[in-house]
């Protein structure tokens, strides 16, 4: 099973954590967005500090420019689930 999880803030990370502890052999990813001068949360860090076990880390960390959304500034769902099927592949 793929899972894409939006969002490399704890509770994206922690969904994902929760993902991967489930079935091991599901592959999630985190797509993180990170805009020219954005700095990044105190979330998407992975560190061996974290006590985590690395298989239960997703298989990817994905940072992009832009999620896709709409004219009113709306995440795109049917443009997401599009380009979620694309970045996975």
């Amino acid at each position: 099973m793929r899972i894409a999880v939006l969002g490399g803030g704890p509770g994206g990370l922690l969904a994902a954590l929760l993902a991967k502890r489930g079935d091991p052999a599901r592959e999630v990813t985190v797509f993180e967005r990170n805009r020219a001068g954005d700095t990044f949360g105190f979330g998407v860090v992975f560190s061996d500090a974290a006590e985590v076990a690395k298989f239960k880390w997703p298989e990817r960390l994905e940072i992009v420019a832009e999620l896709p959304v709409t004219k009113m500034g709306k995440l795109d769902k049917k443009a997401l689930r599009d380009w979620l099927g694309r970045s996975t592949a």
